[in-house]
């Protein structure tokens, strides 16, 4: 690694203390102080082994002891990130310039996405005047990654690198060496499902080629092979319920056949063959596949449809000499609660600094999961009239994927017509939208219940044994779990999503903010309110009425729907029928030359629509009224629909 210029360090901390701090309103400085000075003194000290024994390597008798994250919860826009990555300018310091520390001086950050990344390492790169750190991700190739982590001291990785080091050792020990401090920013779900059926055993064991290693994997998987026939026979492939299976084969016998089995491939395969394996079965090679069979011996695994599901239980967090986790939603994570021998409890009973008298959460209980939202009518109706109230400019609208962007990755505006659009699990860490004031949470998040049973079994080490542990009941059309503790991760999952997308806001402190969330999931609503002290709660739900499109065919056939009515208005327009003109309409028409001019602000008024984006989405986005236009050349852009008279 490159040495540490002294002067650049000292260079860096005049900088530092010459920037003007940060400026949070309703916030106690003193408790924020102490939390970010007991984060910056984890960095810093009680490391595992003394200077000495690292330097010599001697008088290590006994086994290390079992490494785990020390857990940090600040909440949400202190300025935690920032202060843990600065403070990376004293741990160079101390330790890189120190003959002790020779062989294990370097540190490893793990965060969101690369803009994150990138935009640390710009920063560091300014405040010591020089590169010391840079960021890896899997774009790079193996010389470029193999040069970084030899030359530059602090390595910034994306938590989706550090999931897949999780399953290469050969390749994590490259990203470990030299390095004895891991800090990772918000919590990394890693928790990696995989599943198998009766047409995917057969393949696996189609693409084994060879007669003797079928053979071998034949009596090795034949537990599994005769539970797959038994659920065809019986017609139990097709049940949609959940259905728990534990494999009776003991999990040794099972790992020592398939280490047979992975000699045999290894002794027998060409190099041609292991690739076409690996090409065949998802650019997962045949040595990981083998290990993935392991999984469905290795614990509890969920029956849906034919499928056996299972997380992947070797894939372990992994760790340096010291270890830290810092989670702003750590309070709503029930993963904490559930393993405790991984994260350790750093969670200070008092842990809030910002006071959030100036908040108000709105709750409207609208069923807001993708299956409803299709049936309503009138919700993106409520969503626009609600935006309006916010101020459209100064909210931040957070929904599901597929209403932010299409299959092209493209952004769309057919459900939100707003600038300020995101989705869940896009916006850790995101700042983006820290000068907003308000935020409407139109969608929510939600997981299949198998999802959160997987989860569930990796996280707590657990083993179901009848299918009663699975078992899920309705009321007030919500599905809950009867087993409480996969209940309680659930609300934790849902609430931790609408925490982080809230916070998103203003990050400042100085605004009154107004968050309106739609949704049935009152429990994680109120979780959330518990980490935002002193806000306001107030219910809402009778201002707003939900139509449901039971029947639209009917509705269409009497020409009630806005779509049709347009049409109807268009037709009478071209064909100059006055009569059917509408009278408002007619008045305000204008003419010009061979052309006809209507504004859009009178057809709205016409088919009563309030909002101008609420036209495109209930009219001239319909698909029967784009063909009309396209078909009898109108223009409908701008402020104005333009039609060329046919007289």
């Amino acid at each position: 690694m490159i040495e540490v210029d002294f002067n650049d360090i000292q260079e860096a901390k005049a900088r530092l203390k010459a920037e003007k701090e940060r400026t949070i309103y309703f916030c106690d400085y003193i408790k924020l102080k102490k939390q970010l000075e007991q984060i910056e003194y984890e960095m810093m000290n009680n490391y595992t082994y003394s200077k000495e024994q690292l330097f010599y390597n001697l008088h290590i008798t006994s086994k290390p002891p079992i490494p785990y994250f020390q857990l940090f919860c600040c909440e949400c826009g202190v300025g935690k990130t920032y202060v843990v990555v600065t403070k990376a300018i004293d741990f160079l310091e101390k330790y890189s310039s120190n003959i002790y520390e020779e062989f294990n001086r370097g540190m490893l950050f793990v965060m969101q996405n690369i803009d994150t990344l990138n935009f640390y390492k710009e920063r560091l790169k300014y405040l010591l005047n020089n590169v010391y750190a840079d960021y890896i991700d899997s774009s790079m190739g193996d010389g470029e990654i193999n040069y970084k982590l030899q030359t530059y001291p602090i390595i910034f990785i994306t938590h989706q690198k550090y999931k897949a080091l999780a399953e290469d050792e050969e390749e994590r020990k490259k990203f470990s060496n030299h390095r004895k401090l891991l800090i990772i920013d918000e919590f990394i779900n890693l928790c990696d499902v995989v599943y198998l059926d009766k047409v995917r055993l057969e393949k696996i064991r189609a693409d084994l080629r060879y007669d003797i290693i079928q053979e071998k994997f034949d009596n090795t998987v034949v537990e599994l092979i005769d539970y797959f026939k038994f659920l065809q026979n019986n017609g139990k492939d097709k049940d949609s319920k959940l259905h728990i299976f534990n494999a009776k084969t003991n999990m040794k016998k099972i790992q020592q056949q398939i280490d047979k089995i992975k000699k045999d491939v290894n002794d027998t395969f060409s190099k041609e063959e292991k690739a076409e394996f690996y090409n065949a079965n998802n650019k997962k090679s045949v040595f990981n596949v083998l290990d993935e069979l392991l999984e469905y011996y290795n614990g509890t695994c969920i029956l849906e449809k034919g499928k056996l599901y299972t997380p992947k239980r070797n894939l372990k967090y992994w760790f340096l000499e010291k270890n830290i986790m810092l989670d702003a939603s750590a309070r709503l994570n029930y993963v904490y609660k559930l393993n405790k021998k991984i994260f350790k409890d750093m969670l200070e009973k008092d842990f809030q600094v910002l006071d959030h008298q100036n908040w108000t959460v709105e709750l409207i209980e609208i069923n807001t999961t993708s299956t409803t939202k299709n049936n309503y009518k009138n919700f993106y109706t409520i969503c626009s009239e609600i935006l309006h109230k916010l101020h459209k400019n100064q909210t931040l609208v957070v929904t599901q994927k597929n209403e932010c962007l299409n299959e092209k990755g493209e952004k769309i505006d057919e459900y939100f017509y707003t600038n300020y659009l995101n989705y869940f699990q896009n916006m850790l860490g995101d700042n983006s939208y820290q000068n907003l004031q308000n935020v409407l949470v139109a969608h929510t998040f939600n997981l299949s219940e198998k999802q959160y049973i997987l989860e569930y079994l990796y996280y707590s080490e657990k083993k179901f044994n009848s299918d009663e542990d699975i078992k899920v009941k309705t009321y007030n059309r919500r599905r809950h779990f009867e087993n409480k503790e996969i209940e309680q991760y659930k609300i934790g999952r849902i609430a931790n999503e609408f925490y982080q997308a809230i916070k998103r806001v203003n990050r400042d402190m100085s605004k009154e903010t107004r968050v309106v969330i739609i949704t049935k999931d009152v429990e994680a609503v109120k979780q959330v309110c518990k980490m935002l002290k002193n806000c306001k709660l107030i219910n809402s739900t009778d201002n707003y009425k939900i139509e449901y499109d039971k029947d639209k065919t009917e509705t269409s056939k009497n020409n009630n729907d806005k779509d049709i009515r347009a049409i109807k208005i268009f037709k009478s327009i071209l064909e100059n029928n006055q009569d059917e003109i509408p009278t408002h309409i007619k008045d305000n028409l204008k003419y010009e030359d061979n052309r006809i001019i209507l504004k859009k602000k009178d057809l709205r008024t016409e088919l009563g629509i309030e909002y101008k984006e609420n036209l495109r989405r209930e009219v001239l986005n319909k698909a029967n009224v784009k063909q009309f236009i396209k078909e009898n050349n109108i223009n409908p852009n701008g402020q104005t629909i333009i039609f060329k008279s046919k007289n």
